[in-house]
């Protein structure tokens, strides 16, 4: 489908219909729920509001090359299911779509940021811990001028990496990652730094690091283990669960509502032709 808007659609009608679906969307977020919507989000908060998903569609189809809305449809998704299926497929179709954007790093680093806490256990650890391998590899001065939050960087990749590795009991790999980041170690006061000074100096790691990480819940942030937490201790397979899957399929996810984004799409078109009629 984007492809296909893509190819037939001239890229500055794309892009002025894609900006109206987005204004809508960014109105709906600051509003707040309508009332009687029975939604419960906080007006500015993207968790838990529907209203503006399909929109988020929409203008995705219409402009498959920016990533902006990519991030922030995952962000959306994730705050409405209990799982994060559909939220990192989002993620991983804007990796598809833009396999030599720039700014690619950026989904990464996303979807490593959803898998980490989706309560998949060691399985998610090591499909996140890839991912941000994956951005650490295609990130670049290039990419700096392009990105979206200043966050999104190699030294906090590294660091985030450094903490995984750890989670995953390879100390030394953790070393690494830190000494990549291009922090001191021995300047640095934070816990993972600590526990990082502590194995250099004596070999070995200290009973109590820090909470785990590998079972939390993805919306609670409680101690309890997910769904594919249990799946996970009960099964020695993991190819079923698909927020562990690290590797890219090699079409986007299908979306079911392509019938609706082609509606809306020519509404707009319809729209802004007799706009054009009007003032001509």
């Amino acid at each position: 489908m984007p492809g296909l808007i893509a190819s037939f659609v001239p890229e500055r009608l794309r892009s002025f219909v894609a900006a109206r679906f987005w204004a809508r969307a960014d109105e709906l977020m600051h509003r707040g729920p309508f009332p009687g919507s029975r939604q419960q989000f906080v007006a500015g908060s993207l968790n838990g509001n529907s209203d503006i998903v399909p929109l988020l569609y929409a203008v995705i189809a219409i402009m498959p090359e920016e990533l902006a809305p990519y991030q922030l449809l995952s962000r959306c998704l994730a705050g409405l299911q209990t799982g994060g299926r559909e939220s990192l497929q989002v993620l991983q179709q804007g990796i598809i779509n833009n396999p030599d954007h720039p700014a690619v790093h950026e989904l990464y680093a996303a979807a490593a940021w959803l898998v980490i806490f989706s309560g998949g256990g060691r399985p998610a650890m090591i499909s996140a811990s890839r991912y941000l391998e994956k951005a650490t590899g295609l990130y670049s001065q290039e990419s700096i001028k392009l990105s979206s939050d200043p966050a999104f960087n190699a030294a906090a990749y590294q660091t985030l990496l450094a903490r995984i590795y750890l989670e995953l009991d390879d100390p030394q790999k953790a070393m690494q990652a830190w000494h990549k980041s291009g922090q001191s170690l021995d300047g640095a006061k934070d816990r993972l730094a600590e526990i990082l000074r502590i194995f250099r100096d004596s070999g070995r790691l200290p009973d109590e690091k820090f909470p785990s990480i590998m079972t939390e819940s993805l919306h609670s942030g409680a101690s309890q283990q997910s769904e594919p937490a249990r799946h996970h201790e009960n099964s020695e397979d993991h190819g079923e669960c698909e927020l562990c899957h690290d590797q890219m399929p090699e079409t986007p996810p299908s979306r079911p509502f392509n019938r609706p984004l082609v509606a809306g799409f020519l509404v707009g078109l319809l729209l802004l032709t007799r706009k054009i009629r009007a003032r001509g």
